[in-house]
């Protein structure tokens, strides 16, 4: 459910009469007849969304990697080309969501203890009796997908040289001369392509080459050197290129970034145990619940019961009057979220979870039109009972 920073404000008319009747509020699946002025609500319920930021590690061995030791004295070259997943970063958040088990019908008669009523455009009770439109923000944050990756480019062809090279060999061709055989030397020139060897050392060659020039640069040895700007910009290009060339033989890593969200919604019950919400593989990275592979990352909520004293706060209401005369609405309880991968606790936060409290019936006594009362819409508890100016 998206909660937007405005709501609706909905003005009840016809409600201006006697004092004598009294505010009811009864269960939209009870009713069967609706008075003139009725008007439904909901509360809301608590959504949970776990986040999860993946990073993808790649590396690629380079063409020249078994030549990086002989002609570069680099001992850590990549020998294979590897692709690694590890979890970044995990956390938890909270949204509303309309629950649709809570709808209720608000019928004041000839009342005028309500003048106007306050919803979310889902429906959630925001206030009553405001005098202007009211907003809140939701308790969770908006979680964006996203995909941060530097593209792993096939290594280029940075050969400064021609890939090719001049084969010289002196072949022997038979001559008969008088009753004589003679051979005869001649030269024959053959084109053909290089080594890996052979390109390995050239590549070697230009970054010394490219060192020997930032050197010049940096010591103004050389004729004409550049300065200031001029001389950053060139110095940040050797290092370019330089960089290029060394990952030929030692490799290239890059790393990728993909969030991932999902959705919990807590039964009212409150006791959650070994809920699957994703498996992880270090060669797949984030897979669904239902994947054949992966470690399984579980879900346990259990909450904390303290509200649980209103139980006999509501039996007591109901004791005394079998009509509901008042404004429902929910006080939520506090729950402990854990996950866990294997025996490894992954995350563990407090947080409200509207369903797993009580509603609660706020007395017909509190709702006059000289007081104005406004709820949290993400959780469905009073924020503030106030005198109106």
């Amino acid at each position: 459910m998206k909660i937007h920073n405005y709501y609706l404000f909905i003005i009840i008319l016809g409600m201006l009469a006697s004092c004598g009747s009294t505010v009811k509020v009864n269960k939209l699946s009870t009713i069967n007849d609706l008075e003139e002025n009725a008007v439904v609500y909901a509360l809301p319920k608590t959504s949970i969304q776990i986040n999860v930021e993946a990073k993808k590690i790649t590396t690629k061995k380079g063409p020249f990697y078994l030549f990086a030791e002989e002609y570069l004295g680099k001992d850590n070259a990549v020998t294979r080309d590897k692709i690694q997943w590890k979890i970044q970063d995990i956390s938890l958040s909270t949204s509303p969501l309309l629950d649709t088990s809570q709808y209720y019908v608000i019928q004041s008669g000839k009342s005028d203890a309500i003048e106007n009523i306050n919803l979310t455009e889902e429906g959630v009770l925001v206030g009553l009796n405001q005098d202007t439109p009211v907003s809140f923000p939701t308790s969770g944050k908006k979680f964006i997908k996203r995909h941060k990756q530097k593209n792993l480019t096939p290594y280029s062809d940075l050969t400064a040289k021609k890939n090719i090279k001049e084969k010289v060999d002196t072949v022997y061709r038979g001559s008969d001369v008088d009753t004589m055989f003679l051979k005869v030397p001649s030269i024959r020139k053959d084109v053909v392509e290089k080594n890996i060897s052979e390109k390995a050392q050239e590549a070697a060659n230009f970054i010394f080459e490219l060192r020997e020039k930032r050197y010049n640069l940096l010591t103004a040895s050389a004729q004409n050197a550049p300065e200031g700007d001029a001389l950053d910009k060139m110095l940040t290009e050797l290092d370019k290129l330089e960089s290029h060339y060394m990952s030929l033989f030692v490799g290239m890593r890059t790393t990728k970034h993909v969030d991932h969200t999902f959705t919990f919604i807590p039964s009212e019950g409150g006791e959650i145990s070994q809920k699957l919400i994703f498996r992880f593989s270090e060669a797949r990275g984030i897979l669904p619940p239902d994947s054949k592979i992966g470690t399984p990352v579980y879900l346990d909520s259990k909450k904390y019961n303290q509200v649980s004293a209103l139980n006999r706060f509501n039996r007591m209401q109901k004791n005394s009057d079998s009509e509901t005369k008042g404004l429902i609405y929910r006080v939520p309880d506090r729950a402990k979220i854990r996950l866990m991968r294997d025996r490894e606790v992954m995350l563990e936060k407090t947080i409200k979870v509207a369903q797993y409290g009580n509603t609660v019936t706020l007395p017909a006594r509190f709702i006059t039109p000289d007081k104005a009362i406004s709820f949290y819409p993400h959780l469905g508890t009073i924020k503030a009972i106030k005198s109106r100016d």
